[in-house]
């Protein structure tokens, strides 16, 4: 399954959204953002699979990242899987 493509993201905490952007997914990269922090890595796929890393900074106004620190710079491995046309959970 191909999941190149412009994605929505919504981050979740004990079973609430906390904060939200868009992605891109294309040859193995990702760029994405939101109105606080932009997003910057790399990911493989595997099937309906996906694992990668992503950079995650802070560039204006709060810096509340979505766990509730305010690091400047989050660095993260990210897994997830396709659960359908539309949905990566991860």
């Amino acid at each position: 399954m191909a999941l190149d493509a412009l994605w929505t993201l919504e981050f979740e905490a004990r079973g609430r959204s906390t904060n939200g952007g868009v992605i891109v997914l294309k040859n193995g990269h990702i760029l994405g953002g939101n109105n606080t922090h932009y997003y910057v890595g790399t990911f493989t796929t595997g099937g309906t699979k996906l694992e990668g890393q992503v950079r995650i900074a802070w560039y204006s106004g709060s810096r509340q990242t979505a766990w509730g620190d305010e690091a400047e710079v989050v660095e993260a491995n990210v897994t997830g899987e396709a659960g359908g046309p539309n949905t990566i959970m991860g």
